[in-house]
């Protein structure tokens, strides 16, 4: 292993990061350190006024004190970041045998911020100290403190594998041992890996089209719609992280409509459901046996009818927003689709004003997330979805074999023949429809009203 006071090793949960703490990181570790609250869960064994400060020039000097400490090798302290917000909330200090303390049991400590301090954070925080300290600090046992009045916090130990310890006959601490410490669930390895393996190319991109387009305001309420397929599911899991954990509330429902499906989609929607923690509300519809019965463009006509269908339930639970799951490859077909067979340059919008329910609004989260990156965490967490479960799938010719429309399928695969070329011409489209120069544009649609360039020559 290497040295631990040479190079501290940075380890990622869920929802946190855990590095060595920054002098950076100071005004925002304040919020901790002076907040009352959180100071009368502090350990204060070693010293009755340890870390409460009310300025950052106290902060600061406090973590550079941190920081010498390192430098001698005598513990890590380490600083507690936020995915979200990408701001300290707290920190953790834990010593062993590795460094110039020489303790088993090795002593963690974990302060952190009010906010956090409930047992769903701490869980987490936990869970992944006890997977990585025992080795990285040489200890056969960990220790730590939890006052009476910390509930939350003495539930998570419960639940993470600590037991009470008479520690050298003081009170109030909890132990775990090596061979005791739990692994993550299926479910938590899944919900993991959303904000580790594949943070850079899910989570990032689906925060920053949240924010870039202004998707999502607080006091929404937003009904997330499921099909069942990849992507829904996947959008469900997104929406949940960020509802958990978000700095500022909203509300959330997630709504299944069922147009149709056979008994064998339904269970399996229902059943991926389960096993993602969604707690999904389902609804039904006719849309099938209406799509069947008409020869004029049903796709058109189903998609028509599922919108109004969603919008309408929507409604009914109070929902002033719906969010769909179309993603970066969606967007950038859709306005090859347009041009090509549609004689027109649009796109799909990031989020659109419904023209028939009033203050209704439909937002795409998933903007800027490329569909081989859902595909990627689909494998990888070994996940099977529905995918198109229309009944005339079989029966015409308006899909191909792998569900998809024929024309998009068409675009689909000129897109890959043309990245043969040029790998990046799909973020081309992408950015093109962002950088749209006016002066050079013939003619255009602004409220339906149609405008030419010799309007203004």
């Amino acid at each position: 292993m290497a040295d631990i006071y040479k190079q501290c090793p940075t380890l990622e949960t869920e929802h946190f990061k855990i590095r060595l703490v920054q002098i950076e990181d100071a005004e925002n570790l304040l919020a901790c350190y002076s907040n009352p609250k959180a100071q009368e869960l502090f350990n204060v064994d070693s010293f009755p006024n340890d870390c409460c400060f009310n300025t950052i020039e106290e902060m600061e000097a406090c973590i550079e004190f941190w920081l010498t400490e390192y430098a001698q090798e005598a513990y890590i302290r380490f600083s507690i970041v936020c995915n979200t917000t990408e701001k300290a909330i707290g920190t953790i200090e834990m010593f062993g045998t590795i460094g110039a303390y020489k303790a088993d049991p090795g002593i963690l400590r974990i302060d952190i911020a009010p906010d956090y301090e409930n047992e769903t954070h701490l869980t987490e925080i936990l869970t992944i100290c006890t997977a990585n300290f025992f080795d990285m600090f040489g200890v056969t046992s960990i220790v730590t403190k939890a006052v009476p009045q910390a509930a939350a916090r003495i539930n998570a130990l419960a639940g993470t594998g600590f037991h009470i310890s008479n520690f050298n006959g003081r009170e109030h601490y909890y132990a775990i041992q090596q061979k005791s410490a739990k692994t993550l669930s299926p479910l938590q390895l899944l919900e993991r890996s959303i904000h580790k393996k594949f943070r850079k190319t899910l989570w990032k991109p689906f925060v920053s089209a949240i924010q870039k387009y202004e998707l999502l305001k607080e006091g929404d309420s937003i009904a997330v719609c499921i099909s069942g397929g990849k992507d829904s599911m996947l959008l469900a899991k997104l929406m949940q992280a960020l509802h958990r954990y978000s700095d500022y509330p909203f509300h959330v429902e997630y709504i299944v409509m069922n147009p149709g499906y056979n008994e064998i989609n339904l269970q399996r929607v229902v059943a991926n459901a389960a096993k993602l923690d969604i707690p999904i509300k389902i609804f039904n519809s006719n849309i099938f046996e209406v799509v069947t019965s008409t020869d004029r463009s049903p796709c058109y006509l189903c998609a028509r009818m599922r919108r109004g269908h969603l919008y309408s339930y929507a409604r009914e639970l109070g929902c002033n927003k719906i969010a769909l799951g179309h993603h970066f490859n969606d967007v950038v077909e859709t306005t090859l689709m347009g041009m090509l067979f549609g004689a027109q340059v649009q796109t799909m919008m990031p989020k659109v004003k419904s023209k028939n329910f009033s203050g209704l609004e439909l937002v795409r989260p998933m903007y800027s997330i490329h569909e081989d990156t859902i595909i990627a965490w689909k494998r990888y967490n070994n996940l099977e979805f529905i995918q198109c479960a229309c009944p005339l799938a079989e029966n015409c010719n308006v899909f191909d074999a792998s569900g998809g429309a024929s024309k998009r399928q068409e675009v689909k695969t000129l897109l890959k023949n043309l990245k043969r070329e040029n790998k990046d011409v799909e973020k081309s489209i992408f950015q093109s429809i962002h950088s749209v120069n006016l002066d050079t544009i013939i003619g255009y649609k602004l409220d339906d009203k149609e405008y030419s360039f010799l309007d203004r020559y």
